[in-house]
């Protein structure tokens, strides 16, 4: 049963990106318990047998709040019958940025070499807004682990914060530590894994590959925090378009996406944001290259695909368009047919209709402007096209509401897969 709770608070935790761990003594490397903060930051070596010691003279049936000279919060307590210790943390339960940030560094007399690298591992402590429901949850899991409630205590930590009375310690932190080249490494790593991810429009591999940055420290370049994150959204954005370009998506719908992107990412105010932003930016690159790849076909068929995805409103005539594409109409008209199956008039009713109804269920357009914005000039032949593609007239689809789902790929795709 034991166990069984321990991997339910487990899943429970790490799905909110909370360092958890189960461990027994002795235990040979403790690096983990603070994200490498003493040993890589503050290049303070503790040895294993300081902290097994340590945990050794905790009590059974007590939770250990645990509270660090540098507001970071460890959560520890034994499993009964079992000799493994629990060890939750680090945590924040007040944000550590701007103001807050400088008072603490000041206060804690570090060298100003430390500055940067301290800001950086904040920003990749786990925030909890609400620390009395972190607690309660503790609480009552606990309880049900023995049957009875456990004693809490709440504590400094005295044993992580013992570098404070060396008043000889010397920090050795070099302008670009192994660490944060493995940091590097790995961030690129990732961002590669994202790119080649949406190459292939796998919006499941891309986002699994998303969700490792959160175990990155990522470096902070700028002393304003959002701005920050808004560079970072932007960075990842133009890795993202490269990566829809390199999948056959023309420039045209990656640079509308883009720029929409953009506006979008210069109204973000929190950083909560700038990542749930950045997840619907990486689904969204992955759509357009499921929609609009168009490298199963030749390139006047991708020209004229693209120009009709982008202009139905205009003149798609097999003349008009043959014109555009400087080729023989009738070359364009018997290559457009033998690539997708359908002549190339269909399918730019095809596009219009989908479009169409797309507008008649997302806006309170006049069906006549509808028709217009889909590039039917008269009313009564849009109707009658619309019918036979729909079986139904505007008016009624418009009125029924349909909720079916609309086309998340346009026809060419559809018949490819078929």
């Amino acid at each position: 049963m034991e166990q069984t709770l321990y991997d339910f608070i487990k899943t429970l935790f790490t799905a909110n990106n909370m360092p958890i761990h189960l461990i027994k003594l002795p235990c040979q490397d403790w690096n983990w318990m603070d994200l490498s903060l003493r040993s890589e930051i503050l290049g303070i070596d503790f040895s294993p047998d300081y902290f097994n010691n340590w945990f050794a003279s905790l009590s059974p049936s007590v939770i250990y709040h645990q509270t660090d000279l540098f507001q970071c919060s460890y959560t520890i307590f034994l499993l009964p019958d079992t000799g493994e210790y629990v060890v939750i943390g680090p945590l924040l339960f007040e944000k550590i940025s701007g103001q807050r940030f400088d008072t603490l560094f000041q206060t804690l007399s570090l060298p100003e070499e430390i500055r940067k690298p301290l800001k950086n591992y904040f920003f990749n402590v786990k925030f909890i807004p609400y620390q009395s429901l972190y607690e309660t949850f503790l609480l009552s899991s606990t309880k049900f682990i023995q049957g009875k409630p456990f004693q809490v205590l709440y504590q400094a930590a005295n044993e992580l914060d013992q570098w404070t009375k060396d008043k000889n310690i010397h920090f050795h932190i070099p302008q670009q530590t192994f660490s944060n080249i493995q940091h590097i490494e790995e961030r690129y790593a990732i961002e590669n894994i994202i790119f080649e991810a949406v190459t292939h429009g796998n919006q499941k591999a891309a986002m699994d590959a998303f969700n490792k940055i959160t175990d990155v420290m990522l470096p902070r370049r700028l002393s304003d925090e959002l701005r920050d994150d808004k560079n970072l959204c932007i960075s990842l954005d133009s890795i993202l378009r490269k990566a829809a370009e390199t999948a056959g998506v023309h420039p045209a719908h990656i640079d509308e996406y883009s720029n929409q992107n953009i506006t979008c990412i210069e109204q973000l105010y929190n950083s909560k944001q700038s990542k749930l932003f950045n997840r619907n930016m990486i689904i969204g690159y992955c759509k357009m290259v499921n929609r609009y790849n168009l490298k199963a076909f030749s390139l006047p068929i991708q020209k004229a695909i693209t120009y009709i995805n982008i202009e139905l409103a205009s003149d798609l005539s097999l003349r008009t368009l043959a014109a555009k594409l400087n080729v023989n109409a009738n070359y364009l008209s018997t290559l457009f047919t033998k690539e997708l199956g359908i002549p190339l008039t269909e399918y730019v009713n095809r596009c219009r209709i989908e479009h169409a109804k797309h507008m008649l269920l997302s806006t309170e357009l006049p069906i006549k402007r509808i028709a217009e914005q889909c590039g039917f000039t008269d009313i009564h032949y849009f109707t009658r096209m619309f019918k036979r593609i729909a079986s139904i007239t505007p008016k009624v689809y418009r009125e029924r509401g349909i909720s079916e789902k609309l086309w998340d790929k346009p026809y060419f795709i559809k018949r490819l897969e078929t």
